[in-house]
């Protein structure tokens, strides 16, 4: 509480490192770290791995703080449209606001989801990657910017 005030008293701003769009609520809202918040950004990573798109990606980094702030999540229709409903199920128990609210490392492995992956794949309907790769373009040019302002 007292290095709490202390910052507050001096007006230090506290800089995340990382991706804004895999922070979890509580974090961005300065409340912790904790299991939940890597539960939630398996969560994101899982969405983005399925879609190609980032559910919470802004026009910048305050934009993508404030949508992971608010933590409303949709599924693109186009993005999800072969996705089955087991999976989408599965990242929107992983994205519930509210930490507490989400599943746990243990029921995690226990989602419907996940415990079909161990019977034959079925590649009839393939993963499409033109938005993941889109997406990794972004993210790779955002991250030569980042390096070469850092000066390395």
């Amino acid at each position: 509480m007292f290095l709490k005030a202390f910052i507050f008293l001096l007006n230090i701003s506290i800089l995340f490192t990382g991706m804004p769009e895999f922070v979890a609520p509580e974090i961005a809202n300065g409340k912790g770290v904790g299991t939940p918040a890597d539960i939630w950004s398996v969560g994101v990573i899982t969405y983005l791995l399925l879609s190609g798109i980032s559910p919470f990606r802004g026009g910048n980094d305050r934009e993508t703080l404030s949508n992971v702030q608010k933590g409303q999540i949709n599924f693109d229709v186009d993005a999800f449209s072969s996705v089955s409903c087991e999976a989408k199920d599965f990242i929107a128990k992983l994205l519930v606001f509210q930490g507490a609210g989400r599943l746990n490392v243990r029921d995690a492995l226990q989602h419907p989801w996940l415990k079909t992956a161990d019977r034959e794949m079925n590649d009839s309907v393939p993963i499409p990657t033109d938005r993941l790769k889109s997406y990794y373009l972004r993210l790779k040019g955002k991250l030569s910017l980042m390096l070469d302002c850092n000066g390395t």
